[in-house]
């Protein structure tokens, strides 16, 4: 498993692209999908190529809002959380150790009502040294909303999600979360953050 985060992608040099200036989106969860926006994109050279695929941004953040659905939208909607599909085979128990009760929302319980509000997720892309992309990390900022018996309730989770690029496909391999939830009834909120690692 490769243990990084945006440090650890800063300290390889590179350019960047884009303002950071699009609008948050508000998904009502019981559509099933998350959409997300890029913000910011940034490429980390480890060689002189290397540039910002529209493509290759496409799928982190596509990425990234597979692993919201996954993580929150199911487990509110009452549905079991499934991260093997999503993760590298090294992140896999991870998601379901100590670190589910940051990076899922299994323990909340079912919520009726949900929306998320998602701000513009930042892109950090490693290239290597053909110019391929062979990493990248998605910065999320989410507030999800929704209520159950007791009243309304409050999940905001921030932090970046480290994928790592398998065949076609951008595999979840690290994070690092933070999560707070509000409301009657919910789980008392884990600890401030979590990480498969040290960036």
């Amino acid at each position: 498993m490769l243990l990084i985060g945006t440090g650890a992608l800063a300290a390889c040099g590179g350019g960047g692209s884009g303002d950071g200036s699009a609008a948050s989106t508000t998904t009502a969860a019981a559509s099933g999908g998350v959409r997300l926006t890029p913000g910011s994109v940034t490429v980390q050279r480890t060689a002189d190529a290397g540039a910002a695929d529209p493509a290759v941004v496409d799928a982190l953040v596509g990425a990234a809002g597979a692993y919201v659905r996954a993580a929150t939208v199911d487990p509110l909607a009452g549905r079991p959380v499934r991260l093997d599909d999503l993760a590298t085979a090294p992140a896999r128990p991870l998601t379901r150790g100590t670190d589910a009760e940051t990076l899922t929302d299994a323990g909340t319980g079912r919520l009726d009502g949900v929306t998320i509000d998602a701000r513009p997720v930042p892109v950090s892309v490693l290239t290597d040294a053909q110019g391929a992309a062979v990493l990248g990390t998605v910065t999320i900022d989410l507030t999800v909303t929704g209520h159950n018996a007791r009243g309304p309730v409050r999940i905001h989770r921030t932090g970046e999600l480290a994928f790592v690029r398998e065949g076609t496909a951008w595999h979840l391999d690290s994070w690092r979360l933070t999560v707070t939830r509000d409301g009657r009834g919910v789980p008392p909120a884990p600890r401030p953050s979590t990480t498969t690692g040290a960036p």
